[in-house]
């Protein structure tokens, strides 16, 4: 997730990778409106829904803005990583990689396309990273994107049992 307050929005992106090396994702957007900040608790709520539902293996996130919903989250047993921004080079590339070789899934959302067509790759001395055009148009969904995509990427997928790969149910 890329967390802002008042100048920026807010996104939580949710990736998973299947056993075909796919990765799907889906995104939710925060935006400040006229004199109201990003209601971060209402974020908060939705990550914590989310674990409730899904077996989240992390929840990878800027720390600036998150910080106190990430110990109240950590508390509760959610998995929290923060994210590393000189991480991001690596993340520009894999998520370039992905999304060259036809391996992202997302369903076409209008929103991340607005903050997709909002960004450039600028060099820097530690490599390509994403950044925002002159137009400052939120990037945000993009930069979770490919901070969601590296750390899926990083980790080996759970192995299905072998009652999962015979379809047998158990209970």
């Amino acid at each position: 997730m890329d967390a802002s307050i008042r100048h920026d929005t807010t996104a939580v992106v949710v990736v998973r990778r299947d056993d075909r090396e796919q990765f799907h994702a889906l995104w939710r957007v925060w935006e400040p409106t006229h004199g109201q900040e990003v209601p971060l608790a209402e974020v908060e709520s939705f990550v914590r829904d989310l674990a409730g539902h899904f077996r989240v293996l992390a929840v990878v996130h800027d720390p600036h803005y998150f910080w106190h919903a990430r110990q109240r989250l950590e508390d509760e047993g959610v998995p929290m990583v923060e994210w590393q921004h000189r991480r991001m080079a690596s993340a520009t590339h894999t998520l370039h990689e992905i999304v060259a070789h036809g391996r992202l899934r997302h369903g076409g959302d209008p929103v991340a396309r607005q903050h997709t067509l909002a960004a450039e790759v600028k060099e820097r001395e530690y490599g390509l990273i994403l950044s925002k055009t002159a137009t400052r148009e939120p990037i945000d969904c993009l930069s979770a994107l490919a901070m969601a995509v590296e750390w899926a990427a990083s980790i080996e997928p759970p192995r299905p049992s072998v009652y999962e790969q015979r379809g047998v149910v158990v209970v």
